[in-house]
């Protein structure tokens, strides 16, 4: 069972000149998917950020995508998130030899999650 977690993702938003005060929205895509609640964001300042939790080990495409405002054209621009397995790991107990006749108690488990 892999155990959700949250990540951060920003956009941060430029003009090719680096003059001008862009006043668009940026909108979020998982998976080209609207991202609930992180629609139609205002740039605070020329950045948006987006939240979302990931539901454990494989990989997403988070689109962030700028409107246009009338004075710069629109932008969008994609990143593969990708969460890989965390280790894994499995003793045995006793370690060493018991003799005839002992009473042996044995625990085993697998511990495994996300890094």
């Amino acid at each position: 069972m892999s155990t959700p977690f949250d990540v951060t993702i920003t956009a941060l938003v430029q003009t090719t000149s680096g003059e001008g005060v862009l006043t668009g929205t940026v909108s979020f895509f998982e998976n080209g998917v609207a991202v609930s609640n992180y629609q139609s964001l205002s740039l605070v300042p020329n950045a948006a950020r987006c939240t979302m939790s990931l539901p454990g080990a494989g990989s997403m495409t988070v689109t962030a995508t700028y409107a246009n405002d009338g004075n710069f054209t629109g932008a969008s621009d994609s990143s593969v998130q990708v969460v890989n397995q965390g280790t894994t790991s499995l003793t045995l107990s006793p370690s060493s030899p018991v003799n005839v006749g002992s009473k042996v108690t044995e625990h085993s488990g697998v511990i495994s999650g996300v890094s």
